[in-house]
């Protein structure tokens, strides 16, 4: 329980420590670097209930997507869609549809939200006290939905404080594996079970890649519900074999063809799984954390927490940076930082970070905001 009540903290928390850590040093001049601030077990974050609340399935009268082309943006950058008049408190997952519908999950509203190509935003689902109920779309609970990616037709939510993963199709909301009750074991659909399962993604195949981040594991779901372990279990640092990989509180996911890239959130590096190996391609975990580009093991992270690709680049969302990072040949370079990015203002506390017809999109979690990067 102790772990649990650890690990909860780190990922909620840690956006306001980024927070206090870049309004300290807002006399920062462009070019500098912002300091690493450590989680805050004692810290407290706006309360859910300070943005209206919004019935599932309806329009918001707060438009959630507004363009905007900022003076002399950063490296060709222009934030699109801001969340400060809306209801949307924590941007956390995001997923874009090929109509141009962006998904966002929401962890301190306890809802997912669907932002349409027309601006309208509408509550996709989830109420305005959290909870664990499946059924009708229009009453179905969640606790803290941390990531959504397409599955089956509808949406896989990963719901780290029920310790589960739910799909939301048309009409109804189900559970696809786990419980509210945290454990680890491998099985059909119930029968598993995870312990604040965070980032996810998906193969080529439809199948489910989620990080069990308290179990330290990297998980597999099949499209017919059946969970396995592909590596991990036990907290560590470790690459080599499926069997020998460990990782510490792993977290965001990206799938490109048959390779898996992880953040090794706890072990501040990139990991990726290929041919049932894991390699490590950037970050150094014996530092405990930093701020520093270069090759490989030279470069340094601090709590990475999304990740995105096209497959020869790796895009970061270096969280404890407030930092969007670039992977390139095993040269890592910074992108954008607090103080010299979008407008001076972003990222913050970037998470969720998707790549889309040339542009990535990224919530940040404390900034209440989704800002694109035009590649």
């Amino acid at each position: 329980m102790r772990k649990r009540v650890i690990i909860l903290a780190a990922l909620l928390v840690l956006p306001l420590c980024v927070v206090l850590s870049v309004v300290a040093q807002q006399s920062l001049t462009q070019g500098q670097v912002p300091k690493h601030s450590a989680p805050s077990a004692s810290a407290t974050l706006p309360p859910a209930g300070a943005a209206p609340s919004v019935p599932a399935g309806s329009t918001s009268t707060a438009p959630l997507a507004s363009s905007t082309t900022l003076p002399e943006p950063a490296a060709g950058t222009n934030a699109i869609i801001t969340l400060e008049n809306s209801p949307v408190t924590a941007p956390s997952g995001l997923f874009m549809q090929s109509d141009g519908t962006l998904i966002i999950s929401d962890p301190f509203q306890h809802a997912l939200w669907k932002q349409e190509k027309t601006g309208h935003l509408i509550k996709l689902a989830g109420q305005p006290a959290q909870g664990y109920l499946d059924g009708a779309i229009q009453k179905a609970a969640f606790e803290s939905p941390w990531a959504v990616v397409p599955y089956l037709g509808g949406y896989a939510v990963t719901d780290m404080g029920n310790n589960a993963v739910r799909y939301i199709g048309a009409k109804e909301v189900s559970t696809i594996a786990g419980s509210t009750v945290a454990g680890f074991a491998d099985g059909l659909g119930i029968k598993a079970s995870f312990d604040a399962p965070t980032g996810l993604a998906t193969d080529t195949k439809g199948c489910l890649y989620l990080s069990d981040t308290g179990n330290h594991a990297i998980r597999h779901i099949d499209t017919k519900g059946i969970v396995t372990t592909l590596a991990g279990g036990t907290a560590g640092c470790a690459v080599g074999t499926l069997q020998q990989a460990r990782f510490r509180e792993p977290t965001g996911l990206c799938c490109v063809g048959n390779v898996l890239y992880v953040a090794d959130s706890g072990n501040n590096r990139i990991c990726k799984i290929e041919n049932n190996m894991v390699t490590a391609i950037a970050g150094d975990p014996t530092k405990g954390g930093g701020f520093q580009d270069g090759t490989g093991a030279m470069a340094l992270f601090a709590h990475p927490q999304g990740l995105a690709s096209d497959g020869t680049t790796v895009y970061v969302s270096d969280t404890g940076n407030g930092a969007i990072r670039v992977i390139r040949e095993g040269v890592v370079s910074t992108l954008l930082h607090y103080g010299c990015g979008v407008g001076g203002l972003y990222p913050v506390s970037p998470r969720g970070i998707i790549l889309h017809e040339g542009s990535l999109y990224i919530g940040d979690t404390f900034a209440r905001v989704v800002f694109t990067v035009k590649l």
